[in-house]
C-alpha cells in the first residue's frame, strides 16, 4: 500500500517525492523544477498523457504538496526506520524504471476531472442531500458538511434519476401541449391570412368605386367652378373698363377745375359758367361688383361630397336590395320550366331555371329516382328528387 502511495506521490520527470506539484490541464502533476527544465527544451507535453499543455504557468496542486509533506513527515518520525536505514532500504529495494512507472500510472483506471473533488482531488463518493452536490470523503468531515444528510453516489443518483423521469414526462405533455397549440396557431395564421387576402380584395373594390365617384364628383365640381370662374371674371373685366372711361373723365373735370383756381380773377370769372357746367358731372353707378361667393361655394367640399356619397350607395344598395326581393316574388311557374329527363328542351331562356318537374314521370320511373335539371348557371348542377 506504501508503495503505490510513493508511486502516486513521485513525479512522472524526475522519479522523486513531489516538493512543489503544479496541476496541468489534463489533471496530472509535474514538479515546478521539471515543467521548466521541459519548457526550455521544447517540449510542453504532458510526460504521462502527451497532451499539450498550456503556455501559461500552471495553478499550484496544493492538496498534492500537503499530502506529500504529511507522508514525507510520517515516513521519517516512524521509529523503527531511521534516516540512514530508509535510504538503504530504498537502495537495496528494486525502484522500477521509469518506462515501467509511466506505463504503470497509463494501466491504472484514472478518474476524470468531473469525478474529483476540487478542494481535494479525491473522487466523489457521497452526495450532500441539504447543498445537493457530491462531495468527498475529505468533505464528509469538514464543518461545511456537518450535520448534512449523505447518501452514496449511485443511491442519490437513482433517486434524482426517478425525479427527472416524473419532470421529465410533465415536461413531455407540456410540449405535446405547445406543439397542439402551435398547429391551432399555425391554422388561424392561415385562416387569417385567407382572409385577409379576401377581405383586401373586397376592400380595394369598394374603395375602387369611391375613386371612381370621386374622379367623377371632382371632374364636376372643377367643371362647374371654372364656368362660374369664367362668367365672373368677363364681368368683372367688363366692369371695370367702364370705370376706368369713368375715372379718365372725372379726372380731366379735376384737372381742369384746379387749373381754374390758379388762373388770374378775371379769367376765373369770365371761364365760371364754363367751370360749374364741368362741375356738374354726373358719376354713374357702378352697378353691383361681381359676387365672389360663387366661387366661395366650393370651398369646403367635404360634408358635401360626403353628404352625397353617402346618399348615392344608399340609393344604389336600396336598389340592390329591391332588385333581390323582385327576384324573389317572382312565382315558381315563372322561375322554373320543368322537364322530362332525356326529353330534348328548347333554348333556356334567360333567367330561367329548369328541373324535373314532379308526376309528369312515365310509370317506369319508380319514386325516389334522381332526375337530372338542367340550369342556366351550370347545366349539370340542379338535381331534383321524385316525391
Amino acid at each position: 500500500m506504501a508503495a503505490y502511495l510513493e508511486e502516486d506521490l513521485t513525479c512522472p520527470v524526475c522519479y522523486k517525492i513531489f516538493e512543489d506539484p503544479l496541476l496541468l490541464n489534463c489533471s496530472h502533476s509535474i514538479c515546478r523544477s521539471c515543467l521548466q527544465e521541459c519548457r526550455r527544451r521544447g517540449n510542453n507535453k504532458c510526460p504521462i498523457c502527451c497532451q499539450r499543455g498550456s503556455d501559461h504557468l500552471p495553478p499550484r496542486n496544493l492538496a498534492l504538496k500537503n499530502v506529500c509533506e504529511t507522508f514525507t513527515e510520517r515516513r521519517w518520525e516512524r521509529p523503527s526506520a531511521r534516516p540512514e536505514e530508509l535510504t538503504e532500504r530504498r537502495r537495496e529495494r528494486p525502484s522500477a524504471r521509469p518506462e515501467e512507472l509511466t506505463e504503470r500510472r497509463r494501466e491504472r483506471p484514472s478518474a476524470r476531472p468531473e469525478e474529483l473533488c476540487s478542494l481535494h482531488r479525491e473522487r466523489h463518493k457521497l452526495f450532500c442531500m441539504d447543498d445537493e452536490e457530491p462531495i468527498c470523503t475529505v468533505c464528509q468531515t469538514s464543518e461545511k458538511h456537518e450535520n448534512h444528510a449523505l447518501r452514496p453516489v449511485q443511491e442519490a443518483a437513482q433517486t434524482f434519476k426517478e425525479k427527472i423521469r416524473v419532470d421529465l414526462r410533465s415536461l413531455d405533455r407540456n410540449l405535446r401541449a405547445l406543439e397542439k397549440a402551435k398547429q391551432t396557431c399555425e391554422r388561424t395564421a392561415k385562416n387569417i391570412k385567407s382572409k385577409s387576402e379576401c377581405t383586401e380584395s373586397q376592400i380595394r373594390a369598394e374603395f375602387d368605386e369611391l375613386r371612381q365617384f370621386l374622379q367623377k364628383e371632382e371632374e364636376a365640381r372643377i367643371s362647374a367652378l371654372r364656368k362660374v370662374a369664367k362668367d365672373r371674371g368677363d364681368l368683372a373685366k367688363r366692369t371695370a373698363e367702364d370705370l376706368t372711361d369713368d375715372i379718365e373723365s372725372l379726372s380731366s373735370v379735376i384737372k381742369a377745375m384746379e387749373q381754374a383756381l390758379k388762373d388770374r380773377d378775371i379769367v376765373l370769372l369770365k371761364n365760371y359758367k364754363d367751370t360749374k357746367r364741368r362741375a356738374q358731372f354726373i358719376v354713374k353707378n357702378p352697378g353691383k361688383t361681381p359676387d365672389e361667393t360663387e366661387v366661395d361655394k366650393h370651398y369646403n367640399l367635404k360634408l358635401k361630397v360626403l353628404e352625397r356619397m353617402t346618399k348615392y350607395f344608399q340609393n344604389q344598395q336600396n336598389r340592390q336590395r329591391a332588385s333581390a326581393n323582385a327576384v324573389q316574388a317572382i312565382p315558381d311557374h315563372r322561375r322554373y320550366s320543368y322537364c322530362v329527363p332525356g326529353v330534348t328542351t328548347a333554348t333556356p331562356t334567360p333567367g330561367v331555371q329548369y328541373q324535373s318537374r314532379p308526376g309528369i314521370l312515365p310509370p317506369s320511373y319508380p319514386r325516389g329516382t334522381m332526375l337530372h335539371a338542367t340550369s342556366m348557371q351550370n347545366l349539370a348542377g340542379l338535381y331534383g328528387r321524385y316525391p
